[in-house]
């Protein structure tokens, strides 16, 4: 069995949604919430889901990384390796 371990990229995430404060609106999170994400590296999945709401276009498997590979490269979400 393979595995595969994925991170998410958050300075993209952020930077794509016009930085920090714009991130944070799109989030409905506080102003500086996004900072700690880029500062841990880490972001919930249900603000991850306001994101998607508040911007339906939005494509999350470009934000999902795989090793050296971009996850999307190869495998879109939720099919299997």
């Amino acid at each position: 069995m393979r595995v595969c371990l994925v991170r998410f990229d958050v300075s993209q995430f952020v930077d794509d949604l016009g930085g920090a404060a714009m991130a944070a609106e799109a989030c409905q999170v506080s102003r500086t919430t996004p900072y700690r994400w880029l500062k841990t590296g880490r972001i919930s999945s249900e603000v991850l889901a306001r994101a998607v709401r508040s911007n339906p276009l939005i494509d999350m498997n470009k934000y999902f990384k795989g090793g050296d590979d971009d996850i999307s490269s190869h495998q879109k979400l939720g099919n299997p390796i």
